[in-house]
């Protein structure tokens, strides 16, 4: 059987699956499959790209940058900048902050970055340069031309986030939900109280996990070292953190600066590992603290704290405060010729997570008529088919069916007294509805999208006939 062929619908995330605001199926053709993707927060988000790096959303916010010419730019006050250029000419910032920077070259970037102290900077232009560009961050990024407006490039507000984590040849649509970064500059730390450290922002040591020279270098005193920053918080928080050592293999101890969370040491490796910490100490405060810094040093970029009970992807933040990354959502809506409507099988290939999320659904946008498939709190999986807002049919995993992170091949077919459900070649259970509900809405997240979900997919296959038990087994092996 050819799956695909006789598939009603195709989804299959690839990085060249989508823009912003939507999010590419390959069947049908005719854009009826396509999904409507929003997360409406621009440059908060991050993702692992195909050569395993973090990308970012960026944005050059010097205007009309094939024609430069002197201009003043809005930006924030307290935020970090870098300004870069080629060409042989200069550039006077003034305002916002106080530099010339000078050009080498017609074919060299030059660059420097700034606290910004107001919430504007001149930008004073003499002499020949070309590609001139001003963006949050401490490194300058590769270029974007700009016009009228600002130059937008990388993961934008409505960007589908196609990620390759854990070193993955094939794509994952990673879907989240919304959480804020409540540490101010989670990669420019001379601001941060530090005791015992020295302290080398944009180290040209090593590249960061984002493929810049934008890491900091950390090297103790030979007995302690320690970098720290607290926030107003209370409940459950995540502090997350990359690192990687100068030379060889070495401990360092996570703490609790307010006393409620036992220590955690962690051992640092030559290559970049992603730390972190979690725990609720009971105080209004949380906090970041690493503590035994070694005098052989560490390298450290990409700090986090979130409220929470496990980290998610990286959220930037380069200024003072706090940014929200808000909830990835995908949904097909109004489009009933690719849904089984009396007869049908789902297809749903994702890694999962234990935090009771509902994971994929197609319903008619209402409470009451649904088909599901969703994990609980007891890490079970459950198919769920209900109609009139009365359950017609329920198949459950055993309690602690999976661990986080464990990729699952779920499958449903169902029709009138007959439904199947098989996760991994694996037949579940079967089942025998009295009714099938109409439904003309694909979401990823529970049927009302009241729920968000929270996972990496890696396909969705709709068929508009119950496909037969051997073949649901061949489709999920």
């Amino acid at each position: 059987m050819s799956f695909y062929d006789d598939a009603s619908l195709v989804f299959l995330p690839s990085g060249e699956a989508g823009k912003d605001g939507k999010a590419y199926s390959m069947k049908p053709t005719n854009g009826d499959g396509d999904f409507t993707f929003s997360r409406g927060s621009n440059l908060t988000s991050t993702r692992v790209d195909s050569n395993g790096l973090i990308e970012k959303g960026r944005e050059n916010l010097f205007l009309n940058s094939d024609t430069p010419a002197t201009q003043s730019i809005t930006i924030t006050n307290g935020g970090v900048y870098v300004l870069s250029f080629l060409g042989t000419g200069s550039i006077v910032a003034s305002g916002g902050a106080s530099f010339t920077l000078n050009g080498t070259g017609e074919f060299d970037r030059v660059q420097n970055y700034f606290v910004s102290s107001s919430t504007s900077v001149t930008l004073t232009i003499s002499g020949t340069i070309t590609e001139p560009q001003l963006e949050i961050g401490l490194a300058a990024t590769e270029y974007i031309e700009s016009g009228a407006t600002t130059g937008l490039a990388g993961i934008l507000e409505d960007s589908p986030r196609f990620d390759y984590s854990g070193g993955a040849s094939c794509a994952s649509l990673l879907l989240e939900p919304s959480r804020t970064q409540l540490l101010p500059y989670t990669e420019y730390y001379n601001g941060w109280p530090q005791t015992g450290t020295t302290l080398t922002t944009n180290t040209t040591e090593t590249l960061s996990p984002e493929g810049l020279y934008n890491a900091s270098k950390l090297v103790g005193n030979g007995t302690s070292g320690v970098i720290n920053s607290g926030i107003a918080k209370t409940g459950s928080v995540v502090v997350s953190v990359y690192l990687k050592s100068v030379s060889g293999s070495v401990n360092v101890t996570f703490k609790d600066p307010y006393g409620g969370l036992a220590n955690e040491v962690k051992s640092v490796t030559t290559e970049w590992q992603r730390f972190d910490f979690i725990g609720d100490n009971g105080f209004s405060f949380a906090g970041f603290w690493i503590d035994d810094i070694p005098a052989s040093g560490i390298y450290m970029w990409g700090a986090q704290l979130e409220a929470g009970s496990y980290p998610t992807s990286y959220i930037p933040n380069h200024s003072g405060g706090s940014v929200t990354r808000n909830a990835d959502v995908n949904t097909l809506l109004n489009q009933s010729g690719v849904i089984g409507q009396t007869a049908g099988t789902i297809l749903f290939d994702a890694y999962f997570d234990e935090e009771g999320k509902v994971n994929f659904s197609i319903s008619d946008s209402s409470a009451n008529n649904f088909i599901s498939i969703e994990t609980t709190s007891s890490n079970e999986v459950t198919a769920k088919v209900e109609q009139g807002g009365s359950t017609q049919a329920t198949i459950t995993t055993a309690t602690s069916f999976f661990a986080e992170g464990d990729r699952l091949k779920c499958a449903i077919a169902y029709d009138d007294r007959d439904m199947a459900f098989y996760i991994n070649g694996t037949q579940v259970n079967t089942a025998a509805p009295n009714l099938i509900p109409t439904c003309d809405d694909i979401r990823f997240g529970n049927y009302d999208g009241s729920i968000k979900a929270d996972q990496r997919v890696n396909r969705v296959v709709l068929f508009t006939t119950r496909i037969s038990n051997g073949n649901l087994a061949t489709l999920t092996s």
